[in-house]
């Protein structure tokens, strides 16, 4: 166990605290699919390219893109020990002189601490694809990118799917007491709780439309759209597409029972209007509203 005043030795010594790695790092490493979809992009536009890539994480991009021919990759990521951690991968592999990692976040790279670059490469997207403020942290990017310089991935869709069935399996009771309120929270809250007939369900959803990266990084985003499906529900699933040119990349999959998974459907409460509309927004923060 680390004391205060062992943190606070470490911090006057001028090197970052230490920070949690979590373990969906594992699921989404061996998501075969995942880096599939990357090294296409990778190899398809990288080479003899200068690329950025934020938040390198494990290596895994830096490393495929030095494979195809980048002609230099610079990389930051701010958790330390993930940083030693791919540091120790480039060095395994002998592509130090080819990839530049710098330990911070992308933020906190002077303009003039690297060169302009002609690619972006990123990997932000969580089960909350805005989770990771990608659209300020891309915003923000844009002054290391070359005139004509691309975003790898180029865009994302968001889709979702209207939640029908809310019951739980059980009854939740004590005595004579019934939790109801309980029951209504965790069935939207944690919707692998539902009892819900999948093969009935599928894996039908809606879709928003694409919008490159880009264009999130261009001007804040408002769209809009009415859909009879959402009138009569209170929730909604929402996942998302990660897009490049004709291959998309499913992000979390609804009725997903395997636990082996580092995406998951996010769950968004119909507001008291029944309007049938779900609003997606990044004005003054990203939200998605279904009203």
């Amino acid at each position: 166990m680390t004391t205060s005043n062992e943190n606070s030795k470490e911090q006057n010594s001028g090197q970052p605290p230490l920070r949690y790695i979590h373990s969906w790092h594992y699921d989404m490493l061996i998501n075969q699919e995942r880096s599939q979809f990357y090294r296409d992009m990778i190899k398809n536009h990288c080479q003899d390219k200068v690329v950025l890539e934020i938040g390198t994480g494990s290596g895994l991009m830096a490393a495929l893109a030095v494979k195809h021919g980048a002609k230099k990759i610079i990389c930051c990521e701010e958790n330390p020990l993930l940083a030693m951690a791919a540091q120790q991968l480039f060095k395994r592999l002998g592509i130090e002189e080819k990839v530049q990692l710098i330990p911070k976040n992308s933020k906190a790279i002077r303009s003039d601490e690297i060169p302009q670059v002609d690619v972006i490469l990123h990997e932000l997207f969580g089960s909350d694809p805005f989770g990771e403020e990608v659209v300020p942290t891309l915003i923000d990017a844009k002054r290391f990118l070359k005139p004509g310089g691309i975003f790898l991935p180029e865009k994302i869709q968001l889709i979702y799917k209207p939640i029908e069935q809310h019951t739980l399996p059980e009854k939740i009771f004590f005595e004579d007491i019934h939790l109801l309120e309980m029951e209504l929270l965790l069935s939207q809250v944690h919707p692998g709780l539902r009892g819900r007939d999948l093969s009935a369900e599928g894996n039908k959803y809606f879709s928003l439309p694409e919008v490159s990266m880009l264009q999130l990084t261009e001007a804040p985003y408002t769209y809009t759209e009415n859909n009879p499906a959402l009138e009569g529900v209170d929730a909604v699933e929402v996942s998302y597409l990660i897009i490049h040119q004709d291959k998309k990349l499913q992000a979390a999959r609804f009725n997903e029972t395997s636990a082996r998974v580092h995406w998951y459907p996010l769950v968004f409460f119909k507001m008291d209007v029944p309007s049938g509309q779900l609003r997606f927004s990044t004005k003054d923060s990203v939200k998605l509203m279904v009203l």
